[in-house]
């Protein structure tokens, strides 16, 4: 069975956690408990890894909210993984450790980082160079080169997929195959 534990700022004492399956179309929760002492634990059984999401309820009255719950995305299999919320920053920022999918998925981002990056700073550019700068040339010189990288992207995310077709990194990644609009 799978072990995720979560060590969270102790103000968060007593707030609700819930973890949901979320590769299956819809949301399923699969395990709740409450933040005691800045810590929390879920545990259960997956017969294959599963995509997730952790969502801190920070207000019992209202769980819809986006700004009343904090969250985060995890590759849960048959492991323990950590989570550490550090909430220095304007937003809380996660890390997750341990589990085989999680870092298999963490390391296939790394790789991907770059990409994505770059496709950030292009996207950036484009927005005000096509719209508020009227420069269709090179608004269209940015859409082009941001489609090869989206295109890029995509073929790293399938070649990845069609290389380790038995791996939960490869399920992850075709929910955002699946989901891309070229696909």
């Amino acid at each position: 069975g799978f072990t995720l534990q979560g060590e969270v700022p102790e103000v968060w004492e007593g707030k609700s956690v819930v973890l949901y399956a979320v590769d299956g179309g819809r949301n399923e929760a699969i395990d709740s408990t409450t933040v005691a002492d800045g810590r929390f634990r879920l545990e259960g059984e997956l017969a294959t890894p599963r995509r997730c999401l952790g969502v801190i309820y920070l207000d019992p009255n209202d769980r819809t909210s986006r700004r009343t719950r904090v969250t985060f995305d995890v590759l849960l299999d048959s492991t323990q993984v950590t989570v550490r919320c550090d909430t220095r920053g304007r937003e809380p920022h996660f890390t997750l450790t341990g589990g085989a999918s999680q870092q298999a998925l963490q390391e296939f981002r790394r790789e991907l980082a770059p990409l994505n990056d770059e496709y950030g700073r292009l996207f950036d550019r484009y927005v005000p160079t096509f719209y508020h700068q009227s420069d269709r040339r090179g608004g269209i010189e940015l859409a082009r080169r941001l489609t090869q990288l989206d295109t890029q992207i995509l073929r790293r995310k399938i070649d990845y997929i069609a290389s380790h077709p038995a791996s939960g990194v490869s399920l992850s990644l075709l929910g955002e195959v699946l989901d891309h609009p070229a696909a």
